[in-house]
């Protein structure tokens, strides 16, 4: 049995990728099962539920439960679907004038080619459209537990889902289970970090339910499993791996890696009713495609691996590739309910001043991180392209951006902050075609943060302080 949920963020969110609480830990584009799974725990044990009773076990801990990621939800109400990593875009500027060939291509079933790049940070309809989760970024300084004031010096940042948004989740298990679930999740309830703060807000409410369902047809020996949540596979001997055998897929046959695309990491989730963190565990990030040949699994949803109470091993599995299984797919049009207005506080107050002062700080913020991410990426374009020109890495490494980020905070002049040798790097045969040229050119008030979000990506990239 599968019952639906529409979860309205109400305030921000904080969904951190890292437990770290150093610099500013990108947020998760999703609402994780695990977070829907810790609030049905914390009403139920308020509703008066022995945790340590088999009923407890069965809901929670067994996996006969599952707790479904939330999936973003655009504004007109469609579904938005994890990206497939196979899943490539045509780069900037390699499409010829008149030439209509697709700017997609699924290299899980193509070969690959060079003027090919990789879909990120985004998710996508059954149109294969692209959908941004809206985000926001924010710095603070920490509360020092002796004297109660800020403790200087020791900041913090977090990157939250903007309020605002909606995402679908959903419940799938037995009957009975389901329902006394779903009872305890409708209503209002605090999600992820930082809930004691101004963070966390969110109103679910039961809404329709969508199968997962793909067009019969004759089959072949192949199948494609795109994962919708990450995947804890285990090997024969009952290890983590992050190259997973068919019999960890419950089927046989044999993992064609060249047709294979994936991503791993590692987390450790900090469980509150413990007070303490759950074992590391190593995961195959949502959105890896694994081509199988050999097999005989049903096409349509699976739950594969360990963790299916906390929304893990969520996958569709299909004969085809995952961007033809996009088109294969009904999109669900979910029905939004805007929230209505406050009572109206007169114009004249105080409070009414601050408030209208709020929104418009909060919203110029966001405007300014989303103009920045755009910098990003086209500064990460000019750093494959000086790697394309110099033969090898290029341009500013983590120690140049450390040190813009640094000086920029005790009020140097960013031209001294970019004369060192790395930032005469080209990126073009054009005049002023270097980093230091670039640079130049962006708003003064975006490079603080410009510096911050680099350093994130050329980490994420793999790069060191000494490259």
């Amino acid at each position: 049995m599968r019952k639906g949920l529409l979860i309205e963020l109400v305030d921000d969110v904080v969904t951190s990728e890292s437990a770290a609480t150093a610099a500013t830990p990108e947020a998760l584009p999703y609402i994780p099962g695990a977070m829907l799974l810790g609030a049905a725990v914390k009403k139920a044990v308020s509703a008066g539920l022995d945790m340590s009773g088999s009923e407890a076990f069965d809901l929670f801990n067994s996996g006969s439960l599952c707790f479904c990621d939330g999936l973003p939800i655009a504004g007109d109400g469609r579904l938005a679907f994890p990206v497939p990593i196979s899943v490539h875009r045509r780069k900037v500027g390699q499409t010829e004038p008149g030439d209509k060939s697709s700017t997609l291509l699924d290299f899980a079933e193509h070969d690959r080619q060079s003027d090919f790049e990789q879909l990120r940070d985004c998710a996508v309809h059954t149109d294969a459209s692209e959908h941004t989760v809206k985000r926001i970024a924010s710095l603070r300084t920490a509360i020092s537990i002796e004297t109660g004031r800020a403790d200087e010096g020791q900041l913090f940042g977090y990157e939250a889902l903007r309020r605002g948004q909606f995402f679908w989740a959903g419940i799938e298990g037995d009957p009975a289970l389901v329902e006394k679930a779903l009872n305890w999740l409708v209503g209002a309830h605090l999600l992820g970090r930082s809930r004691s703060a101004e963070f966390g807000r969110v109103q679910i409410t039961a809404c329709e339910t969508w199968d997962f369902r793909l067009q019969k047809k004759e089959l072949g020996s192949s199948r494609y499993v795109w994962l919708l949540s990450d995947f804890c596979a285990l090997d024969r001997l009952g290890f983590p791996t992050y190259r997973p055998e068919p019999p960890a897929l419950n089927t046989y046959g044999s993992v064609n890696w060249q047709r294979s695309f994936t991503r791993n990491r590692r987390v450790a989730g900090f469980n509150g009713h413990w007070g303490k963190r759950t074992p590391e565990k190593a995961l195959i990030e949502r959105g890896s495609v694994l081509m199988l040949e050999g097999c005989d699994l049903e096409p349509g949803l699976h739950r594969f691996g360990i963790g299916r109470e906390l929304g893990l091993g969520h996958a569709l599995v299909s004969d085809v590739a995952p961007l033809a299984m996009l088109r294969e797919l009904s999109q669900p049009v979910i029905k939004l309910q805007e929230r209505k207005a406050p009572p109206s506080v007169a114009e004249t107050s105080e409070l009414a001043e601050w408030l209208k002062a709020r929104a418009c700080g909060l919203d110029q913020r966001a405007q300014a991180t989303g103009q920045v991410d755009k910098v990003v990426a086209t500064l990460w374009q000019h750093y494959q392209s000086a790697r394309h020109l110099a033969g090898q890495r290029a341009g500013p490494g983590l120690s140049q951006w450390g040190r813009v980020s640094a000086g920029l905070l005790r009020g140097e002049v960013i031209a001294n902050l970019t004369n060192t040798k790395p930032w005469d790097a080209r990126f073009d045969q054009g005049d002023g075609a270097t980093f230091r040229g670039f640079v130049a050119t962006v708003d003064p008030t975006q490079l603080a943060l410009l510096a911050k979000k680099m350093r994130v990506r050329l980490e994420k990239e793999g790069w060191s302080n000494e490259d």
